[in-house]
């Protein structure tokens, strides 16, 4: 028995680690904080139970991770015994290392823990650093060579299980809705993005926040059981190149279009809700080769059923909003206006960009970026195309001051 923590540790200096420590929470905040920093410093893993009249279990766990048990006043004697017969009868080692799934880890975007492969018990080496992408083709290049786990230190466990649970949660609550949320929480459109996310340098905050946008979007078209089914149907297979089109879209609407100073407070929803919707009255057989229809669109010339039929799609898109009650009207015109240029040489009107609104000009212009980057491959080159065509493009008028905001999100 001692005084304070400072005592604490003379007797350890003097004689030697002891098999177990039992305090008041003093040990963590007042004079006793000094011995905590030593068992931390010098990674002893010495159990250590702490007895407080109040305890914010969450709170103390995050930040005193050392601590063995924390028991809550007053409380038993036969209880404490208990408590530390059970901490030392069995002496356990403690891993160095935590093994995670490949797939696990492909969910993560930003992550915020170094990864590690196995060569033997004993010797761990540092692969892919914190921050640095994890894709499917890391994935499948360790699944060839038989090796189906990576792993992280015992020291960022706290953080991985911490992003492990945000990830879960967003997938849970997706299931109220049928599942349509699968357009941003599978992992071939979370890898879709994740070389994006790095090179925009977009933060876990707002990766997280554009979620909750998408979220927030899906759940309201999905109060149309119709259109629930249509957002289903068509985004069924979310590694195909309308998926992962849309669910770029709808994080880059959402990212780009923090901080405007017009839109109001639901800009990112509205535009997400247009990301979700815009294309959904095309037949697949169109996306194929959509940049060739979208030329044909524009030939008001052309008048082949075909042609009429895709050329009118955003009016049918626009349609799709009927059954839903007090959505406001910008998304209306984001949908009908999202094929229309500023020259006029768009469809299904020709309008010129005195007549096109302005989320409907952003969002031409975020979908124009998504175009340029396409698979994602080569993605440097493709964002200095879009600047060096966009910078051309985009002049004068209020397309040019759009065009200036979403370029400095690029950098």
């Amino acid at each position: 028995s001692v005084a304070n923590g400072f005592v604490a540790l003379e007797r350890m200096e003097a004689f030697g680690e002891p098999e177990l420590i039992v305090s008041d929470h003093k040990i963590l905040e007042e004079t006793g904080n000094s011995l905590y920093h030593h068992l931390s410093a010098n990674d002893l893993l010495i159990p250590l139970i702490i007895c407080s009249g109040s305890i914010d279990y969450e709170y103390k766990e995050r930040t005193y991770p050392l601590v063995s048990a924390f028991v809550q006043k007053p409380f038993s004697i036969e209880s404490l015994s208990y408590l530390v017969k059970s901490i030392t009868t069995e002496k356990i080692a403690q891993p160095s290392f935590i093994a995670v799934k490949l797939p696990i880890l492909l969910s993560f975007i930003n992550k915020s823990f170094d990864l590690y492969l196995k060569l033997s018990e004993a010797n761990y080496v540092k692969i892919i650093k914190q921050g640095e992408a994890f894709t499917k083709e890391d994935s499948d290049k360790f699944l060839k060579k038989g090796i189906s786990h990576l792993y992280i230190s015992i020291k960022d466990s706290f953080e991985f299980l911490k992003a492990y649970e945000e990830n879960l949660n967003l997938v849970l609550s997706s299931k109220s809705v049928n599942n349509e949320t699968n357009i941003v929480h599978t992992i071939d459109v979370l890898v879709s993005i994740e070389s994006v996310s790095k090179r925009l340098n977009w933060t876990p905050e707002l990766i997280q926040s554009a979620k909750k946008n998408i979220d927030t979007a899906i759940k309201i078209l999905s109060k149309d059981a119709a259109l629930r089914n249509v957002l289903k149907n068509k985004l069924a297979n979310p590694s195909s190149s309308y998926s992962r089109h849309v669910g770029l879209l709808s994080y880059m609407c959402s990212i780009f279009s923090q901080n405007l100073d017009w839109g109001g407070d639901t800009v990112q929803t509205k535009l997400v809700m247009a990301a979700l919707l815009h294309d959904l009255a095309v037949d697949e057989s169109y996306y194929d080769d959509i940049k060739n229809w979208n030329k044909k669109a524009a030939n008001l010339r052309d008048r082949t059923p075909e042609t009429i039929k895709y050329r009118l799609h955003p009016l049918d898109a626009s349609k799709l909003l009927q059954p839903l009650e007090n959505l406001p009207p910008d998304i209306e015109l984001i949908l009908l206006q999202h094929h229309e240029k500023k020259d006029g040489s768009g469809f299904p009107r020709a309008l010129t960009s005195t007549r096109i609104s302005q989320l409907a000009t952003f969002f031409n212009i975020v979908e124009e970026l998504v175009e340029f980057i396409g698979d994602g491959e080569n993605l440097e080159t493709s964002l200095t195309d879009f600047k060096m065509w966009g910078d051309a493009y985009y002049e004068s008028g209020h397309y040019k001051k759009t065009y200036e905001f979403i370029r400095k999100k690029i950098g």
